[in-house]
């Protein structure tokens, strides 16, 4: 009986190593996911963001109508060439496409979550630029 249990013992240390292998490998590699995990929380409130695939992603404590006059003003400040100003008010949802110094192509989404939160996605260059999108991101809520 003892022998059985020593043995058990092991097998048991062994998958739960494996286990942890596998998931440490998963966190490492899946990129995007940290910051959601750390930015997001869980909750969709006020200020919470994420980075996934190139585009940087917020969610701002503001009615879709003032932070598309905010996005509007941020991208006048920053020197864009606004190439398109798309509003779909059926769909509550918004969408400025720019240019950047340097021809780097700026997309800014903006959807109504409820009256009085807005989702902002910002996607800077072909493959996403987070730090660049982070700084619009900043000039946009200097407009709030």
């Amino acid at each position: 009986m003892e022998l059985e249990e020593i043995k058990r013992g092991k097998v048991m240390d062994c998958k739960h190593v494996v286990l942890m292998g596998m998931l440490a490998i998963s966190l490492l590699t899946n990129n995007g996911c940290p910051a959601v995990l750390i930015g997001a929380g869980g909750a969709a409130g006020a200020g919470t963001y994420a980075y996934i695939d190139g585009e940087y992603s917020s969610t701002e404590q503001i009615s879709l109508e003032r932070a598309w006059e905010a996005t509007k003003k941020a991208a006048n400040d920053l020197g864009f060439t606004v190439t398109r100003k798309e509003k779909d008010a059926s769909n509550n949802e918004f969408q400025l496409i720019a240019y950047a110094t340097g021809e780097k192509k700026i997309v800014i989404k903006l959807k109504r979550r409820s009256n009085a939160l807005t989702e902002i996605g910002i996607r800077a260059g072909m493959f996403g630029d987070e730090s660049m999108s982070r700084s619009i991101l900043e000039k946009i809520r200097g407009y709030f």
